[in-house]
């Protein structure tokens, strides 16, 4: 299975990346860290220009190096404040959205499983950019196939329509790391024959979980914070 190529998506997403890293610190320090001279990075941010498939991958590599971490400490303050509702602040949702474009680029993944409401617009904005398929759990079936879930203290019950996943090479995304739901949906989708490649949280920590064939599957988080039964 071919991994996530440079498209047209990927270039607007390093674009916006360039744009948050330009806005978060001054554009001479900006074109500085990320190699880009000035009147290039202010053509991303007035959207008059696309990088390349050459700067979407030098703005990946300088990102990985540098830009997450400035990124983060200048929105991890929001993340915080906001928690769940972060979709609310569009600069967030882009940034959130970006993490997950950039950590997928050159991963296998066909498709992209969200858990919960708040991590949909996420999926659905990199799963647009990279032609993914995107796969919505919900608690009221409407007649397809479903995989029960419950997870939860009350115990509530979460299905996925699994049918759209056959064959498909899933990223689950959830907004917090929820170790009994990630793994039950891991063994859920197992068992139908559906593989999970990865896993990204917004809030949690980067801890593999096993699959039932006995390998490991990583997961990124975007924001530490304590593991979630």
């Amino acid at each position: 299975m071919k991994p996530v190529k440079i498209t047209v998506g990927a270039r607007v997403m390093a674009a916006q990346i360039a744009s948050l890293m330009a806005r978060s610190l001054q554009y001479r320090r900006a074109s500085e860290i990320m190699g880009i001279p000035i009147s290039t990075l202010n053509r991303y941010v007035r959207g008059r220009t696309l990088p390349t498939p050459k700067a979407v991958a030098k703005i990946k590599k300088i990102y990985n190096q540098h830009g997450k971490q400035i990124l983060s400490a200048f929105y991890a303050q929001k993340l915080i404040e906001l928690g769940e509702n972060y979709p609310q602040d569009l600069e967030v949702l882009k940034f959130v959205a970006w993490d997950l474009a950039e950590y997928l680029l050159g991963r296998r993944c066909t498709a992209i499983l969200s858990l919960d409401p708040h991590i949909t617009p996420v999926s659905s904005i990199v799963a647009y950019f990279y032609n993914l398929k995107h796969v919505i759990t919900t608690d009221k079936p409407n007649g397809h196939r479903y995989l029960l879930l419950t997870y939860g203290d009350p115990p509530s019950p979460l299905f996925i329509p699994y049918e759209p996943l056959k064959r498909e090479i899933v990223t689950i995304t959830c907004t917090k790391f929820r170790q009994t739901l990630l793994e039950e949906t891991i063994a859920k989708l197992a068992e139908k024959n559906i593989e999970t490649a990865q896993i990204y949280t917004v809030f949690g920590p980067s801890k593999p979980l096993k699959h039932p064939s006995g390998r490991l599957i990583l997961t990124r988080h975007l924001v530490n914070m304590e593991v979630t039964p």
